[in-house]
């Protein structure tokens, strides 16, 4: 049975499934994203190809940038989201969380 390997998005080295972060380059892994139709989801759900189109092809990437299964094995792209917050709703947010901190402080001095 043709088994499936991972890939780093940023690095391209092959990883295990069970790996969160990426030994060779650091990057954490959130989901699994399938080069073939783009279908992103968790590492369960590739074990055996791509649950929406089946696929268990190599990705193709340049060879000196990382190594080529030898034992037959399909391969699938480890990447980490990119939808996060911008970061002036964090600091926003952030500047709220202190507002409403130094105002509890206030009214808890003057009582």
């Amino acid at each position: 049975m043709k088994r499936s390997t991972f890939y780093c998005e940023y690095c391209h080295q092959q990883v295990s499934p069970r790996d969160r972060i990426c030994p060779h380059c650091g990057r954490i892994f959130t989901d699994v994203r399938c080069p073939e139709c783009g279908y992103t989801g968790g590492v369960k759900e590739f074990l055996k190809g791509c649950p929406s189109c089946g696929y268990l092809g190599e990705v193709h990437y340049p060879q000196e940038r990382r190594e080529e299964p030898s034992d037959g094995t399909s391969s699938f792209v480890m990447f980490e989201k990119k939808d996060s917050l911008p970061a002036s709703l964090f600091w926003i947010i952030m500047l709220l969380l202190g507002a409403t901190f130094l105002v509890l402080i206030y009214f808890y001095l003057s009582l």
